[in-house]
């Protein structure tokens, strides 16, 4: 299946190593030093060519620390066989193995997520490279493709699966709807899908990103451990628990699972960037940066990672840099931004106006990076620190305390960075973390001894 993904439009390899339950995307040269890096003892790299209705699959299996082909094979069939070309490689690469293929997740009462038109199956495969890109326009596009698939097969519960993924997420990157309205069709879709498969991973964890995002962070646990029993290889789960018990305040817990996340999909844009955002909540900025570093290397154009380096060259003064940074995000994700790192940077530096570029920014919605006017393109869960730094803790607690009353406003994200220590004592603060049901883990650091 990870072959077969490259039929979704991924122009690159796709290599998987079932056995270690490592998946990786990247060129063939990087397999070997990868595999050997991550203890993987064996790789399955493949490539496919299609023309017309013809496709040429090419399979083969690598010994990770010798590098020699223990076994190969080469299918040419028509799309139409493309369900039995996987289960033809699948076993193929079984016996080369000499183990027994059996799903970790098998469908219950002879149910079954997957669907016998090939046109359905495509589209889902395209739906989902473009839902890795957790981009706006990418998102709706996904929505569009996955509505199609279950049009075709209306009952193809991968298909309303990927509906509830898509929409699980679209509050962060999109206001076109309600940030309520995403949640709901998430929870809608990821029933549907149960009530076809009940043993479908990709709706178990829709529902327990919902569940996060409505502050039920026990029900989002046991929805997410459901998960990740299902299938422990599953990046986007590890990736979401960590996120989970970051805003649970168990930030070391959170860093393991972002790690996690991180050996199962090196190069997985969004996995990389929670995964220094988590770094950034332990004040481990300079880390932070080299992981997006590390993921703008190979995806220059990927905003969030830029918009996490630009906060940590702030956090750690340099302010040339941190300028930059900001000017590509605003160029890549909201041009009426441009000025924003200019204009930051000279009140940091004494050359603007600090109250008043503060008071402009704290009377900014949280989500108002999405608004192609609004001169803003940083998160909203980073705006108070962009307050504390212009030296405004009043308007960063006002912030603070709008954003919280907000579905999606991401509040107790905020609560984790340790640039909100000069108000986490204040009653304020202390109010709005009780309200989002939370447990603040710098407060006995920063606290004990003021009370």
């Amino acid at each position: 299946e990870e072959i077969l993904n490259v039929l979704a439009g991924t122009p690159e390899l796709k290599v998987a190593a079932r056995t270690s339950s490592f998946s990786f995307k990247g060129k063939a040269t990087e397999v070997p030093e990868i595999a050997r890096a991550l203890k993987v003892r064996m790789v399955l790299e493949g490539s496919v060519r299609k023309q017309g209705d013809q496709v040429r699959i090419t399979a083969q299996l690598i010994d990770a620390d010798s590098g020699f082909h223990l076994w190969s094979e080469t299918y040419d069939r028509k799309l139409e066989d493309i369900f039995a070309i996987q289960d033809e490689i699948a076993n193929a690469i079984g016996a080369a193995l000499k183990v027994r293929i059996v799903s970790t997740a098998a469908p219950v009462d002879g149910k079954s997520s997957s669907t016998e038109r090939f046109e359905a199956y495509d589209l889902y495969l395209r739906g989902m490279t473009l839902w890795h890109t957790r981009k706006a326009a990418a998102l709706w596009e996904a929505v569009a493709l996955f509505e199609k698939a279950v049009a075709i097969d209306p009952g193809y519960a991968q298909g309303y699966a990927g509906l509830s993924l898509a929409y699980a997420i679209l509050g962060d990157y999109s206001n076109r709807l309600p940030y309520g309205e995403t949640l709901t069709r998430a929870r809608d879709f990821a029933e549907r899908a149960l009530a076809l498969d009940p043993s479908l991973p990709e709706a178990y964890a829709a529902l327990a990103s919902v569940a996060l995002k409505e502050l039920r962070r026990d029900t989002a646990t046991l929805l997410m451990d459901r998960v990740i029993a299902l299938r422990p290889s599953f990046a986007t789960a590890h990736q979401w628990k960590g996120n989970l018990l970051a805003t649970k305040g168990d930030l070391e817990g959170a860093l393991a699972s972002h790690e996690r996340a991180t050996e199962l999909d090196p190069r997985a844009l969004v996995v990389s960037e929670n995964h220094a955002i988590a770094l950034r909540m332990l004040g481990r900025d300079a880390d932070a940066r080299a992981r997006c570093q590390r993921t703008l290397a190979f995806a220059p154009n990927y905003s969030p990672c830029i918009a996490d380096v630009a906060m940590t060259e702030l956090q750690l003064g340099n302010l040339a840099a941190a300028r930059s940074a900001l000017e590509r995000v605003a160029a890549i994700d909201n041009p009426s931004a441009s000025a924003q790192g200019r204009e930051l940077v000279a009140a940091l530096e004494g050359r603007g106006d600090r109250r008043a570029l503060a008071t402009r920014y704290a009377a900014l919605p949280y989500n108002s990076r999405f608004d192609p006017g609004s001169g803003n393109a940083i998160e909203g869960y980073d705006m108070p620190s962009i307050l504390m730094l212009l030296g405004e803790p009043g308007l960063a607690l006002d912030y603070f305390e709008r954003m919280a009353s907000e579905i999606g406003g991401s509040a107790d994200w905020t609560v984790m960075f340790p640039q909100m220590d000069p108000i986490r004592c204040e009653p304020r603060f202390v109010a709005v973390v009780k309200k989002l049901m939370t447990t603040d883990p710098h407060y006995a650091r920063v606290c004990e001894g003021k009370r």
